[in-house]
Order: C-alpha cells, then sequence, then structure tokens
C-alpha cells in the first residue's frame, strides 16, 4: 500500500464525499467512482432558457442582472459568457450561460435566482391568460371569437409563462377576444356566449366563455 497526495484540477469547496478514512482506493481503478464532488465557486455559472423572442438579442458581453430571494433589494452583476448559438427545438429557447461574481461566497451553487438582461422586441408581445392556452396532441391553439360570437381555434407560439399570463410570440395580432377555460370538446365553428368585460384580456380583447 502506497500513500498518494490527490489534487483537485481547480480551486473549490468539496460538496459531497463518496468515501471514508481508511477507504482503500486504486489508481486509475473503474469500479471506484468519484472521491468527492468539487465545485467551483467563484466565479459562478448561471444558466438560463431564453425564448425565441429574444434570442436575437442575446451575444456574449451583454450584461445581466441576477436576483436571489434571500437577499431581497440586492443584485449581483453577470455578463453573458456563451450562447448554444442554436433554439432548442422542443421549447424555442436559447440556452445561455452568465457569470457572476462571487469573491464573498454569499452565492452557492445550487441556488435559484431570477435573471434579467437588455432585450429588445422586434414587435409587441401579446399576453393572455395561461388558462386560455390549449396544448394537445395537434400543438399549441388559442379558442378565438369572431363578431359573429363563433369560434376559431387558432395555432400560436408562446414565449415566456410567469404562471397566470402567457406571451404569445406568434399567432395573435393584439385586440382578439379568446376563450378562457375552454373546455375539451370545443371545436372550430362552435357558437358561443360572450361574458361581460372582465380584466383578463389578450392585447386588449375581452375574454369569452
Amino acid at each position: 500500500m502506497v500513500y498518494g497526495r490527490v489534487v483537485a484540477p481547480f480551486a473549490g469547496t468539496i460538496t459531497q464525499r463518496f468515501i471514508d478514512v481508511g477507504s482503500l482506493v486504486n489508481a486509475g481503478a473503474t469500479q471506484g467512482g468519484a472521491l468527492f464532488q468539487l465545485q467551483a465557486t467563484d466565479p459562478l455559472r448561471v444558466f438560463i432558457q431564453v425564448p425565441q423572442t429574444y434570442a436575437p438579442s442575446v451575444r456574449v458581453g451583454v450584461d445581466a442582472t441576477i436576483e436571489v430571494r434571500q437577499y431581497t433589494g440586492r443584485t449581483f452583476l453577470g455578463k453573458v459568457t456563451r450562447t448554444a448559438g442554436a433554439l432548442d427545438p422542443a421549447t424555442r429557447t436559447l440556452t445561455t450561460e452568465i457569470q457572476v461574481s462571487n469573491q464573498a461566497g454569499q452565492l452557492s451553487p445550487g441556488m435559484y435566482a431570477d435573471v434579467t438582461l437588455p432585450v429588445a422586441v422586434s414587435h409587441p408581445v401579446v399576453r393572455i391568460p395561461s388558462s386560455a392556452v390549449i396544448y394537445d396532441a395537434s400543438g399549441v391553439h388559442v379558442a378565438v371569437v369572431d363578431d359573429r360570437s363563433r369560434v376559431h381555434l387558432v395555432a400560436v407560439q408562446p414565449g415566456r409563462d410567469n404562471g397566470t399570463e402567457v406571451e404569445i410570440v406568434d399567432g395573435l395580432q393584439g385586440g382578439e377576444r379568446v376563450v378562457v377555460s375552454p373546455p375539451a370538446g370545443l371545436t372550430n365553428g362552435a357558437q358561443v356566449q360572450i361574458a361581460p368585460a372582465v380584466d383578463r384580456k389578450a392585447g386588449g380583447g375581452v375574454a369569452g366563455q
């Protein structure tokens, strides 16, 4: 048995240990697995998914503002260091990496953060209630009501979802009347009754039921 010294390839913090004192470690063994899990904590890397609408504005070197719930009212500054270079075909989002300085060690790997980027939008974004979006085997649709109170299922491309509202980046112009919480059997051409005006709107339109 020979004693040796294990040196990490980079400076960081050991966040997990997979061996105990006295364990036998064989150099080059394929069955032993890792000895430790090491996390680099300065700088930290933050990964976000940028919707297609904003992706053209995201470039290396763009400033980013990071907010963490544990530090209310405080922001951390970072910069975009790289992007995937292509959108995910399933989500239509661009994976983006941001590096943020963490010399004081206030941020920890695995934290949830809100990231703000200065982006430009080439056209107005329409927002509708999340309950108005229909997801099924044929795609993503919104039930739009015409002047004769008839339904048209319009294919749309959703963007950012904040829980109560969804941004529609393609498919709606704004001002349409949409059906909120449409029933499963709703079809094209169905006649609906318009409810009194409420606050939930699609770019200024009145929600139907």
